[in-house]
């Protein structure tokens, strides 16, 4: 499972691994948050974004199928991210 966060803010919470458990999952930061805040903002775009988590994906998962779980940006990057990836 993938989650992705909206504008300003992380989803890589010790809450959300709390309740999750023992499952597998990864909440990378977009760019312009969490680890990425420092990112120029003319370099910020979807495009961007959804390559970004591509890798992250790729690297974590290889081409093994994911759940996308996305918020309000993090939503439009999970929408874009199939046609980017097939095997997502």
């Amino acid at each position: 499972m993938v989650f992705i966060n909206g504008l300003i803010g992380t989803l890589n919470d010790p809450e959300i691994h709390r309740r999750l458990g023992n499952r597998l999952f990864i909440a990378p930061d977009l760019y312009g948050d969490g680890n990425h805040q420092d990112t120029p903002g003319g370099k910020i775009n979807i495009q961007r974004q959804v390559e970004r988590i591509r890798k992250v994906v790729e690297a974590e998962f290889n081409e093994c199928a994911v759940n996308l779980v996305g918020h309000s940006v993090g939503g439009v990057v999970a929408m874009h991210l199939p046609t980017a990836t097939p095997s997502v």
